[in-house]
């Protein structure tokens, strides 16, 4: 797994390690090259970015959890961080969520861009029962990490104020739209960002910029 890591220039504030995933096809460089790092850093914030280029095979194979951890325990320690984010576009808003099923309690935050739900039989499903808060899933498909995962999002929800606390950004014509619309009905208000625009960097980039000016990770002491 290639990942790269920036850790942050500021001194004052505790630190906080905000680990970004990338969708398919897509790679961990695309955080710095579009400005994701570069809000992060104009801001002063005291957080470490670390971009984990986690493909499908990941996904495929079960092994997402395991391997981020390495990183993530290897940097937390070496830094002396404690708290930890998620920020994950497209299939890695997936995989950030597939962390913080894994991790209960551990990941204080996670930023959805454009986040890939489910298949469009399981947001449909979600849909046509109502949204999130009518949907009443049959029993666990074996194997069936994405029917999990957004159960768990819906128990989630029943505590917005616990943690992680859900931060969604997309887009309106976005192919992942519906699954986002769905699930932002079901946050708080401030804890959403929705504009014109595709899926693509362009729209995650200007979602970002929104999203950090609610402050997300609290105030620091200078």
């Amino acid at each position: 797994m290639n990942v790269l890591h920036d850790p942050t220039p500021e001194r004052s504030g505790e630190r906080i390690l905000l680990v970004m995933l990338p969708g398919v096809g897509d790679h961990a460089e695309s955080f710095f090259r579009n400005g994701v790092v570069q809000r992060l850093r104009e801001r002063h914030l005291p957080v470490d970015a670390l971009a984990a280029e986690a493909g499908f095979p990941y996904y495929a194979n079960d092994t997402l959890v395991d391997r981020l951890d390495q990183h993530i325990e290897r940097v937390m320690r070496e830094r002396d961080i404690r708290r930890l984010w998620f920020l994950g576009t497209s299939l890695g808003g997936m995989g950030a969520l597939i962390y913080s099923r894994a991790r209960p309690g551990r990941v204080e935050g996670t930023f959805l861009l454009a986040p890939y739900l489910g298949s469009r039989r399981i947001v449909a499903e979600v849909r046509d029962a109502g949204g999130l808060h009518a949907w009443h899933p049959g029993e666990d498909a074996p194997g069936d990490m994405e029917w999990r995962v957004l159960r768990w999002v819906q128990q989630q929800l029943l505590d917005p104020a616990g943690p992680p606390r859900l931060y969604l950004g997309y887009a309106r014509s976005d192919p992942f739209a519906l699954g986002s619309e769905l699930l932002q009905q079901q946050l708080p208000a401030g804890r959403t960002a929705v504009i014109d625009g595709g899926h693509d960097w362009a729209a995650w980039s200007a979602l970002w910029q929104r999203l950090l000016e609610h402050a997300p990770f609290g105030s620091f002491d200078s």
